[in-house]
């Protein structure tokens, strides 16, 4: 039995069971992919955040847990997502006692597929190659990538990669403010890129 009522605009009208077990359900996606009930909860959060109801009021049960800022941040973005070279899913977030934010996300991408040529006004990330093998281009370099390499792209460093194998990198963002809309996409096909570092 889910502890939520889905007919419950206060979705657990005072009474739920994730106590202490919360923050695990948050930052760890690999339970909440294997949990269908975690993935329900975490659903009716997102959504009640999306609607205008505060995470405490949504699950009373959440007071002093200290994660408001993650149901906030849910409810404006995707925890999965799938794009045109690929798939994301994200894994972690938070807000350090700076103001400062960091997000972790699993990215697949498809062989023969690439991320745009891009950058980033307010974070820098870091890319870790789980599996397979691929094409960095940082800054107009050409790096190999491999399982257990990592990429360091500041601030404003023009970046793309193309997968050779189905790559599958963990990406960590570092910044002031994580939204999507912080990119600059200078080309979308590795073509375009080719063709423009040649020049």
């Amino acid at each position: 039995m889910h502890p939520f009522s889905a007919g419950d605009p206060a979705l657990c009208g005072g009474a739920c069971s994730l106590g202490e077990n919360f923050p695990q359900i948050i930052r760890s996606i690999d339970t909440l992919a294997g949990g269908g009930s975690h993935i329900w909860i975490l659903h009716a959060i997102t959504e009640s955040v999306r609607k205008g109801v505060r995470i405490h009021e949504a699950c009373p049960a959440l007071r002093g847990i200290g994660y408001t800022p993650v149901a906030a941040f849910l409810g404006r973005r995707p925890m999965f997502e799938e794009r045109r070279w690929g798939s994301y899913r994200v894994l972690d977030y938070q807000t350090l006692d700076d103001g400062s934010e960091f997000l972790t996300k699993r990215l697949r991408i498809r062989a023969g597929k690439n991320l745009s040529y891009q950058y980033h006004m307010q974070r820098s990330e870091i890319w870790t190659v789980i599996v397979g093998r691929g094409e960095l281009v940082l800054d107009g370099r050409f790096i190999p990538m491999k399982p257990g390499d990592v990429a360091h792209i500041p601030v404003g460093a023009k970046h793309a990669i193309r997968a050779v194998t189905e790559l599958e990198i963990v990406e960590v963002q570092l910044g002031t403010r994580l939204i999507e809309e912080d990119i600059v996409r200078l080309f979308f096909s590795w073509e375009e890129l080719l063709r423009s570092l040649s020049e």
